[in-house]
């Protein structure tokens, strides 16, 4: 885990129980939040580890790498590219990931999303050899000939712990996040709320 001292506990959400009838866009937004935490959650995350643990590094650290830019589009209440990627892992992310950022994107995050490789070519930046783990305790240790070892299970819990800090700046603080109220609301109305969350039927 890249903060040991993290503690769930500390960012547990408290509000009264909503029931909602009607067109989504016009649900609270308190409501929208727990559709979008429900897919994360409830889906994603759980579906990540379920293919770390059935053999499918590749799988879990594409869906993990796919989820920020997810999570950064309700951030900025847009479309998303590098800025928007970098900015939202630079606010929940740990301090650890900073000097990472860069080629995070645009090596692992475009790499692998558009080409399967960790070398994408049209990154510009300084070239890291990733090493991608799916058992290592060790993540964003840096080795000789600028070798990186990357755990994909402490990045998946990483990924997971910013989405609860940032919900929790939104349903806790509110008022002080009114921007990013804002953004999320806009986001999660596009297309009439259909490109906000996927339902999982059971088989």
């Amino acid at each position: 885990m890249t903060l040991q001292n993290w503690n769930s506990k500390d960012w547990m959400v408290d509000f009264p129980d909503i029931y909602f009838e009607g067109e989504i866009i016009k649900a609270p937004v308190i409501w929208k939040i727990g559709q979008v935490t429900k897919y994360i959650l409830g889906n994603i995350i759980p579906d990540a580890i379920k293919a770390l643990k059935n053999g499918g590094e590749l799988s879990s650290l594409l869906l993990s790498l796919a989820l920020i830019d997810y999570m950064a589009g309700y951030f900025v209440g847009k479309g998303t590219g590098e800025k928007a990627y970098i900015d939202f892992m630079r606010r929940y992310f740990p301090q650890k990931y900073h000097s990472y950022l860069q080629s995070i994107y645009g090596q692992l995050r475009c790499g692998i999303l558009h080409n399967l490789v960790t070398h994408n070519p049209h990154y510009k930046g300084e070239r890291l050899r990733y090493i991608i783990s799916g058992v290592s305790q060790d993540h964003l240790e840096r080795r000789e000939n600028n070798q990186v070892i990357f755990s994909i299970p402490i990045f998946i819990e990483d990924t997971r712990r910013a989405y609860i800090m940032y919900s929790y700046d939104m349903v806790m603080k509110a008022k002080d996040n009114p921007e990013l109220i804002a953004n999320f609301n806009h986001r999660y109305n596009k297309l009439d709320g259909e490109s906000s969350t996927m339902v999982k039927i059971p088989d």
